[in-house]
């Protein structure tokens, strides 16, 4: 990989302007470059838009509209900070989601205790019945009615995952339309993570295929029309490293071909100190239309 001494500036003027104005501002209080803060921008866009919407290409080939991005910046350049602040809306519906979980796990577990314990209720019955060789027919119904009624364990919502190995990405995705996303400030944690020992898998799913399974002698997984943005910044070094050990099998798989890839010219040592507060104008507007977006995916998601 040859350094790029001359490197052009981000093309934000092609954004809207509401994102133009959020990113300009994420920019000024910042002071990080700007083709990292708009990598950080189009994977909220790609989560946000993925569930909904399809593109359809010249080929009439139909695929989601979900991204693949990648940033390459070094050490002191704000990856985290701006991971952060623009994506605060994606961090914080996945905190709210997991309390939610866990206390629907809890009001799960206390119907499959008091299920269980009429489950074996019923069970001690009937032992009793078939030894005194009574009737059992009307136990049996019971027992049956009983068993249609066993409580389902909560799904857990969650959008964000890092290093997840094949089995549980297919988990997450299992279903029709699941929306998730694979994305780190510190993209080794992506890179070297379980997800890309099967670069085959994320290859299919930003195909959009119609089904995609995972079989195991015991089961079998099935998902169908999966939607799954996949995003990183990460230092030079650690992408050659990533390049260095597997970039032959990324290159010919199509792995790489999939990304966006843009490696910003360092603000470091440009930038200038202000005593003078942080004002958020327009980022604000962007994060609630984010989650305007996301909360009518899961509403017509619950709606079937």
């Amino acid at each position: 990989m040859s350094q790029n001494y001359y490197r052009k500036g981000f093309p934000i003027h092609a954004l809207y302007n509401s994102i133009r104005l959020a990113l300009e501002e994420v920019r000024a209080n910042l002071q990080a470059p700007d083709g990292l803060i708009a990598g950080a921008f189009l994977t909220g866009l790609s989560i946000c838009a993925e569930g909904d919407v399809n593109v359809e290409l010249p080929t009439e080939q139909v695929s989601p509209c979900a991204l693949y991005l990648g940033t390459i910046a070094d050490s002191g350049e704000r990856k985290t900070a701006t991971d952060k602040i623009v994506l605060a809306t994606i961090y914080a519906r996945d905190a709210k989601q997991a309390a939610e979980y866990k206390m629907a796990l809890v009001d799960y577990q206390a119907d499959l205790r008091f299920w269980q314990a009429k489950d074996a209720a019923i069970q001690r019955k009937l032992v009793k019945a078939i030894s005194n060789d009574e009737d059992t027919e009307h136990l049996r119904r019971e027992l049956k009615e009983h068993a249609e009624t066993e409580p389902s364990k909560p799904e857990r919502c969650r959008i964000v995952y890092q290093s997840v190995t094949e089995r549980p990405l297919m988990e997450a995705l299992q279903g029709d339309g699941k929306c998730i996303a694979i994305l780190s400030d510190e993209g080794s944690i992506v890179l070297n993570g379980g997800a890309t020992n099967k670069l085959a898998t994320l290859n299919k799913a930003w195909d959009g295929p119609s089904l995609l399974t995972f079989d195991r002698a015991d089961d079998s997984i099935e998902v169908r029309d999966p939607r799954v943005t996949v995003s990183f910044m990460i230092q030079e070094k650690l992408f050659q490293g990533f390049m260095d050990k597997r970039g032959v099998m990324a290159r010919e798989s199509g792995f790489l071909a999939r990304f966006l890839v843009c490696w910003p010219a360092s603000t470091q040592g440009f930038r200038y100190m202000s005593l003078d507060e942080r004002a958020w104008e327009h980022l604000p507007g962007f994060h609630q239309r984010m989650n305007e977006l996301l909360e009518a995916t899961a509403a017509r998601r619950k709606g079937g």
